[in-house]
């Protein structure tokens, strides 16, 4: 999919707006950089590597934890800018599972009514979660990571809200955490459980809660269904005794 992408862009024919999907946006967010850098036949530009390009935009969360339609509205005033160094403006929103409903409604015109020589790349882990509207309008490339195991920022900080509820019993607020993140992803979740093994193996493995770690692992692999597996997890872990019957059901349940 991503050699697609770059015959796409040496034969003068990428579309003026698309998603790049993985679970690495970190990987994906180079490969947007690549592109431009083909674009404008300048692939190791400074200022490009640095972020700092005047035609290369990034428009990100700032740590909030939604983009709304202010950030639409000021990426269609920018578009209407001409370039400052070179022929073509990218704008890359670097995390596009956290555009609201109204943001991305407002993208829709933006889609609709393309302005020459700008490029809107959408960046985002899950194409699923953006409206099927939006997806009709694109074309989305799904890149699989080049690494092993897919490290991001905030999982660990997820990982170590998840240990804190699970040594505190709380299961409510465990099930909350998994629905204020959005964590009803496979994918997501797969990453969430090889942080906790890894990062915090020394201390889970003197506990019950590394056991159940390994067998939701397990599970995630045999593509049980999701939010039985997540409801299993959130009850054995914030709960000492592990009960073996609940397993059982969930792996039986297709």
């Amino acid at each position: 999919m991503e050699k697609s992408l770059y015959e796409l862009v040496l034969k003068d024919k990428l579309p003026h707006a698309f998603i790049l999907e993985s679970n690495n946006l970190r990987e994906i967010l180079e490969i947007s950089k690549n592109i431009f850098g083909i674009l404008i036949s300048k692939i190791n530009d400074r200022k490009l590597k640095n972020n700092i390009h005047p035609d290369f935009c990034l428009i990100s969360s700032n740590k909030s934890k939604t983009l709304g339609i202010d950030i639409i509205r000021e990426i269609k005033t920018q578009m209407a800018v001409l370039p400052s160094e070179c022929s073509y403006r990218f704008f890359v929103i670097t995390d596009g599972n956290l555009l609201t409903i109204q943001a991305q409604n407002a993208l829709l015109k933006i889609l609709e009514e393309p302005i020459k020589n700008n490029f809107l790349v959408i960046l985002c882990k899950n194409s699923n979660f953006l409206l099927r509207t939006i997806i009709s309008r694109v074309q989305v490339f799904s890149i699989k990571s080049k690494e092993k195991f897919i490290f991001d920022d905030n999982i660990l900080e997820i990982a170590n809200k998840i240990i804190k509820y699970i040594f505190s019993n709380q299961e409510f607020e465990l099930v909350k955490l998994f629905e204020e993140e959005n964590l009803k992803d496979r994918n997501c979740l797969k990453n969430i459980i090889k942080t906790l093994k890894n990062e915090l193996k020394d201390i889970l493995e003197k506990v019950s809660v590394f056991e159940i770690l390994q067998k939701t692992e397990y599970l995630l692999e045999k593509n049980v269904n999701l939010n039985l597996l997540i409801s299993w997890f959130c009850f054995n872990s914030s709960n000492t005794k592990f009960d073996e019957k609940n397993l059982i059901n969930i792996v039986s349940f297709q």
